[in-house]
């Protein structure tokens, strides 16, 4: 973060800045607006994973309160995987656990370059969650994804992931 906006900072100051992150990110933990309608919406119609980069010990607990763990089959994080999102096996981990061929899946992420861009580099269709309105990313559907910008309209959202409009 320091590096991309140009400032040096020394061992100290970066150790302090990745606890004081990492400590927020602990005591802010919310789902996204929608979320929870369209998990439950979701649940029993389509088998559901996580695909994360993020550490396998923040990520379950973090799923049972928002409770949120009771929706997922699976969860696969980098660390277990060996590789990171946009890398395809991470996906293809996922697939492989959810025993689904990559036609048969659809990848809902917020980062264009690690979800989207991951989700297209393994054959699975996706749908970006813009939530900030950038529109620095490639044009979505080169991609073979659809955008939206919330996850409030649960029956549409739930349209587009069984292709019925």
């Amino acid at each position: 973060m320091f590096d991309t906006a140009g400032q040096p900072v020394n061992s100290d100051e970066h150790w302090t800045a990745s606890r004081t992150y990492r400590k927020r990110y602990m005591n802010t933990k919310r789902a996204v607006e929608g979320a929870a309608e369209l998990l439950c919406g979701l649940h029993g119609k389509a088998k559901l994973a996580i695909v994360s980069n993020n550490l396998l010990s923040e990520q379950v607990p973090k799923l049972r309160e928002i409770g949120f763990d009771k929706y997922f089959d699976v969860l696969v994080t980098s660390a277990e995987a060996g590789v990171a999102k946009p890398d395809k096996r991470i996906f293809e981990i996922a697939l492989e656990k959810l025993s689904v061929s990559p036609d048969e899946a659809l990848v809902i992420g917020d980062s264009f370059d690690k979800d989207i861009v991951g989700a297209h580099n393994a054959g699975i269709r996706s749908i970006w969650l813009n939530r900030t309105g950038d529109n620095s990313a490639v044009e979505p559907g080169k991609f073979n994804s659809i955008k939206i910008s919330s996850l409030n309209d649960s029956a549409g959202i739930q349209k587009l992931i069984f292709n019925e409009q």
